[in-house]
């Protein structure tokens, strides 16, 4: 959806490179657009009018990560995306993810060395 609207752009404060920074790049600081407008637009025309529910997976291990989670789900719930967050400590994040990705991979539920619960001996995927 191309507009010749001019878009609103975030202040610099809200990159997350700081300008004291010697990777801070004036240029991409006015190339990142917030327009919460053409979001919800963009999601109406994906078929979510009225947003949706989801679910975000971080941890609660390292204090940075479920800060972040909880900024993209104020920033998202501004557009009508409704997140709950999922913050386990990390073993049992990774864990989660071992599994779902294996899920989605092969449609076995592998876990931590390619055993799975139902599963005995070892899963032989690669030979």
């Amino acid at each position: 959806m191309k507009t010749d609207e001019p878009q609103a752009v975030l202040p610099p404060e809200h990159l997350a490179i700081a300008d004291a920074s010697e990777f801070y790049s004036p240029r991409l600081a006015s190339e990142w657009p917030h327009d919460p407008e053409m979001a919800r637009a963009l999601l109406a025309e994906a078929g979510y009018p009225d947003g949706f529910d989801g679910a975000m997976l971080s941890t609660a291990q390292y204090g940075m990560l479920p800060s972040r989670a909880e900024v993209c789900q104020a920033y998202l719930s501004m557009i009508g995306v409704s997140v709950t967050l999922n913050l386990p400590e990390w073993t049992t994040r990774t864990l989660e993810v071992t599994i779902a990705a294996s899920l989605i991979a092969t449609g076995v539920p592998l876990g931590p060395m390619g055993r799975s619960g139902r599963m005995a001996g070892r899963m032989r995927w690669f030979r």
